[in-house]
């Protein structure tokens, strides 16, 4: 086992795992991976297969990575500067070169975004290497415990059926489609509003007026955003 930046040592953190303000969105979500910075090759943290290579669909938020299948664990490595250098099925040795950190996707600085699965589940890679590591060091081979993901604070929540079946959720955060980490946020107030416009409401609805719906918060969500991005530029300028 070995971090990013192919030692056994961690290298420096800018983001950690858990409940953070999106630095674009403005938006308070789950940070589901960690940012390491000072390093500039992004190494495979463990011996495993190639299963994803460049921009999954949906996912282009972490723009350019590579996605590798390990012994009871998945690795996600985002924001990669260019294209990898290993293909889809590659099986790689243990601190294999993934490609160079960068900043492609939805990113405000070079970072190595790294997430892991363990046993379907996004857990924290701090505590998830430190005990892999821990547990090789000890000579010992049974696999650590998995790491417990805090815990979102409570607050409102109400749910939205689509006639189709899919559900999406709306809170003081914003509308998300439940089960789908990558999409985009769709602002509250946008939501709502595009509700009330369209179908006056949630209940008995065709799904082609709920989509409608979607579409329009989902086009002003993403004017907002951009609004708010602008701003983060203007002020970050000297």
């Amino acid at each position: 086992m070995l971090w990013g930046n192919g030692l056994g040592s961690r290298p420096l953190i800018s983001s950690p795992f858990g409940w953070r303000v999106h630095p674009v969105t403005g938006v308070r979500k789950l940070h589901a991976g960690c940012d390491f910075t000072g390093y500039a090759l992004v190494r495979s943290v463990a011996a495993g297969t190639v299963v994803a290579v460049g921009t999954p669909r949906g996912w282009e938020g972490g723009g350019i990575q590579v996605w590798v299948q390990h012994d009871g664990f998945l690795s996600r490595s985002m924001h990669l500067k260019s294209a990898p250098p290993v293909k889809l099925g590659d099986i790689i040795p243990e601190g294999r070169i993934l490609g160079v950190m960068g900043m492609t996707g939805t990113a405000t600085g070079v970072h190595h975004h790294l997430e892991i699965v363990d046993s379907g589940a996004q857990v924290d890679p701090v505590p998830f290497i430190t005990n892999r590591l821990a547990a090789e060091a000890a000579g010992g081979n049974n696999r650590p415990a998995p790491t417990p993901q805090p815990e979102e604070p409570e607050m409102s929540m109400q749910t939205i059926r689509h006639p189709n079946g899919t559900i999406y959720f709306v809170d003081e955060l914003g509308a998300d489609h439940l089960g789908d980490y990558k999409t985009a946020d769709i602002g509250l107030g946008e939501f709502l509003d595009a509700n009330a416009e369209v179908f006056g409401g949630a209940e008995n609805v065709s799904a082609r007026e709920f989509d409608i719906a979607v579409a329009i918060a989902t086009r002003r969500w993403e004017r907002k955003k951009a609004e708010i991005v602008a701003a983060v530029v203007k002020a970050l300028q000297p």
